[in-house]
């Protein structure tokens, strides 16, 4: 409810009513008890919602929570770095790298094959060996974020909030519980 407010702050006065143009007020008056009903209950609202977020940001520090966020948070940023270098190319094998790079050189000095021939050769620097052990450590940082979460659903789950009778009033007028 509080994602799209909607205050319409404008009324459309039919001229086809007499009234309405004899004395407006009689229209205007409502609308603008409306519109202040209106505001009041979005703030209420949005005070009911600060409520809960503090509540929860309060249990969530108290149980741990905000501890598993952390930990989840680093495990998907080591998860990047290691899927990174576990799609990367390898070094090329060491005669493999010698014949590219003397192929590249030598098409840099015959004159008809050096036109449009780049000046530098990319060579990768994630050794197989990096890579592999990359590979392992993604499996194993995924399988330790799984057990967060699942942790964190679990300490999610313990936690139980209430809502002052004012806010569960409020709610339960409005039909939102």
């Amino acid at each position: 409810m509080l994602g799209k407010i909607e205050l319409p702050t404008n009324l459309s006065l039919s001229l086809l009513i007499q009234q309405n143009v004899d004395d407006p007020s009689t229209v205007i008056g409502p609308g603008v008890q409306a519109l202040t009903r209106r505001i009041d209950e979005y703030m209420a609202l949005s005070l009911v919602l600060a409520n809960l977020r503090q509540a929860i940001a309060k249990a969530n520090v108290e149980q741990g929570v905000e501890a598993a966020l952390a930990q989840a948070a680093h495990h998907n940023r080591i998860m990047a770095i290691l899927k990174k270098l576990a799609s990367a190319g390898v070094t090329p094998a060491d005669e493999q790298l010698k014949a590219e790079l003397a192929f590249s050189l030598d098409a840099l000095r015959i004159p008809e094959r050096s036109y449009g021939a780049t000046r530098a050769v990319t060579v990768s620097v994630v050794l197989p060996e990096l890579r592999d052990k990359a590979a392992a450590g993604y499996i194993e940082a995924k399988r330790s974020l799984e057990a967060i979460e699942d942790n964190r659903a679990g300490l999610n789950a313990a936690v139980h909030l209430e809502l002052a009778e004012g806010d569960a009033n409020l709610l339960r007028q409005l039909g939102l519980i």
